[in-house]
């Protein structure tokens, strides 16, 4: 039994944390390159997004696919068996179909490639033209046939279907009745035939109402919109078929060129009747139709933007939402709700850990736990595994979107947002500055550099000081050296400050003296800087938009590039040191590790779980009690 949820997936990434007892040099040792034999990883998602979830042919589990990989869960409780992730063989985490065979065997389609897990625990991955003909790794929809087959619904590459030997077949626009190679939701109709779904696009100079299609059996295509039949709208998210040979069609409004077609709920019965449901007529509470479940009673689960309703055989509605039960909010991205003997469990971004997905900064404490900064809030990891989140709901962050952080040294920790800037002190309390309270020139804050109880604020709109008399001072490019105002990355060096910009690397000495370093003055391969890390001995790492560079404490220039050296792109975006002279590199193309003797090691796709770019953050820090050293990650996937 499928519940069909299928939302769009704009971003996601993943925390992924490798362990290794030799993977870094000590400090006073001989050098050690990254030894890829003794590295383990391990994955921190956020899955709090319901993409899809399906009940096994027994019973006895509930699959929920999410953007941070697959549960399993107890049916008849909801709770959770197991996780799995990309560790455990799937191709990707972000988890968009499910659906059964016959023998106990799950189907996955995931944002990388299909997988087919079997009753043994066996995993199977199909990716595009491999091993045989799936069109694209971007599964968006799965339906068995009813005997052994499979049909894909993938996004931009058509329809897919693989008989129960193994034999692929592929249709598109081009060699078959589809309006559109974007395929939301696919259903099969009990009798051979299969209804595909698809949404309202734009092709760059109108709208394409591309409807509701149905094969039939015998290969003949017909294509159903507001124009030819009773749709309330052309942008289907949810099929449903019945037992009497009739589909239930959950849509969503859309715009054209000049007015908004209403969505809602429409039923189109065997012989070709159309009755349509929208809030105006009957009991559903909103036209945005994101599910749709036949319950045991002839009855019908529907799940919409504005709650979960009950349609009864004899037409009977009844709302079920946050005002009526102890339910999430039913029908959008972040929560699954499970009721077991009339009492609600919901498991939502309070309690699986991460608020978000999307990771903007990590930092360390002195406890060996680490707090991430998220587009959905704040988090502490502790040493112990325990998490906890801060939000605006229930702390004194201006913003849930975390840019920077910092510590002041004494326990003490400051915020970057789009809102403004925030001060956790010791005790739990907070205070938070703006344009409003403070000479901050910009609420959005890009980085943050601590120096002696003082802290730089970078932004786009320049560079702020605030001492620890709070006490501000102001540079832009009119009353300084900055080549530009929108300041990427801060780093310091004996009382000196290193900002880069989109257009030049600068440095503020301590007695106020900038020397600006662009590509005609200096060693820099590019002027785009995205990332500063000091050596510890008064040289300065850069990334770069066009390679790595590194200048000594003498001034002397070294540019590693794709050509002369092992980087695996010329886009570096995050730097971070081991401690001991090697030096971590987030990529546009993969993770990479210098060690201090100038061997390379490249993480990638083909020799880790990573994703193929790392442009966000990376921390190292030891975990304390266990004397490991461990590389934090944040990547999208």
């Amino acid at each position: 039994m499928k519940i069909k949820n299928f939302m769009s997936n704009l971003f996601n990434s993943v925390l992924l944390v490798l362990f290794g007892v030799s993977m870094f040099a000590t400090a006073g040792a001989a050098d050690q390159s990254v030894s890829l034999e003794n590295a383990n990883w391990e994955v921190f998602t956020n899955r709090s997004n319901i993409r899809a979830s399906l009940l096994s042919d027994d019973g006895k589990t509930l699959w929920v696919g999410t953007g941070g990989g697959l549960e399993q869960r107890d049916a008849s409780t909801g709770k959770l068996v197991r996780v799995f992730t990309n560790l455990d063989g799937l191709p990707n985490n972000n988890i968009t179909a499910l659906e059964s065979d016959s023998s106990g065997g799950l189907w996955i389609g995931t944002g990388g490639g299909l997988v087919y897990r079997s009753v043994s625990g066996e995993w199977t991955i199909y990716l595009r033209d491999y091993p045989a003909g799936l069109p694209s790794d971007s599964i968006s929809a799965l339906e068995s046939d009813g005997s052994g087959g499979l049909w894909i619904g993938t996004t931009w590459a058509g329809l897919a279907y693989r008989t129960v030997s193994g034999e692929w077949t592929v249709y598109t626009t081009e060699n078959s009745g589809l309006p559109s190679n974007d395929i939301n939701i696919l259903e099969n109709d009990g009798s051979g035939g299969l209804w595909i779904g698809t949404s309202v696009r734009w092709n760059g100079e109108e709208y394409v109402n591309d409807g509701l299609t149905y094969r039939s059996v015998g290969d003949k295509w017909t294509v159903y919109t507001t124009e030819n039949s009773g749709l309330p709208s052309n942008n289907i998210n949810v099929l449903e078929s019945d037992s009497s040979g009739g589909l239930w069609i959950g849509t969503m409004p859309h715009f054209n060129e000049t007015e908004e077609i209403e969505g809602g709920l429409a039923y189109h019965s065997v012989s070709g009747e159309w009755t349509v449901y929208t809030d105006d007529n009957s009991g559903l509470p909103s036209k945005y139709v994101d599910t749709i479940e036949h319950d045991n009673s002839g009855g019908l689960w529907i799940g919409t933007w504005g709650g979960l309703v009950h349609r009864s055989i004899s037409g009977e509605w009844t709302i079920n939402n946050q005002d009526h039960l102890e339910l999430p909010s039913i029908g959008t991205e972040n929560n699954l709700a499970c009721s077991v003997s009339g009492e609600w469990t919901v498991d939502n971004q309070d309690n699986l850990g991460l608020p978000s997905d999307r990771i903007g900064t990590l930092k360390s404490d002195d406890s060996g736990g680490l707090w991430i900064g998220t587009w959905g809030g704040l988090a502490h990891h502790s040493v112990s595994g325990e998490w906890t989140v801060y939000n605006q709901n229930n702390s004194g962050l201006p913003s849930d979107y975390i840019f920077a952080m910092e510590s002041d040294g004494s326990g003490r920790l400051w915020f970057g947002t789009d809102s403004g800037l925030a001060h956790r002190g010791i005790g739990g309390g907070w205070t938070v500055y703006n344009q409003d309270n403070s000479e901050l020139l910009d609420n959005k804050i890009n980085a943050l550099k601590s120096d002696s109880g003082g802290l730089w604020i970078g932004t786009y709109d320049g560079l702020t000081y605030r001492n620890v008399s709070d006490e501000w001072t102001v540079y832009n490019q009119d009353n300084s050296g900055l080549p530009a105002n929108d300041i990427n990355a801060l780093e310091s060096d004996s009382g000196g400050l290193w900002i880069g910009t989109y257009d030049g690397l600068a440095h503020r000495s301590v007695s106020d003296e900038w020397t600006l370093y662009t590509t005609d003055n200096s060693g820099l391969p590019n002027n785009n800087i995205h990332a500063l890390k000091s050596d510890g001995s008064g040289g300065l790492w850069i990334g770069t938009g066009l390679g790595l560079a590194y200048r000594s404490v003498s001034g002397e220039w070294t540019v590693y590039t794709t050509d002369n050296s092992e980087l695996p792109s010329g886009y570096v975006y995050a730097l971070e040191s081991d401690g001991s002279g090697g030096l971590w590199l987030g990529t546009g193309d993969g993770l990479a590790y210098r060690s201090v003797s100038g061997e390379w090691t490249v993480f990638t796709t083909d020799n880790s779980v990573l994703p193929n770019s790392i442009n966000y953050t990376l921390k190292v820090m030891v975990a304390v009690g266990y004397g490991l050293e461990l590389l934090i990650v944040a990547c999208p996937t």
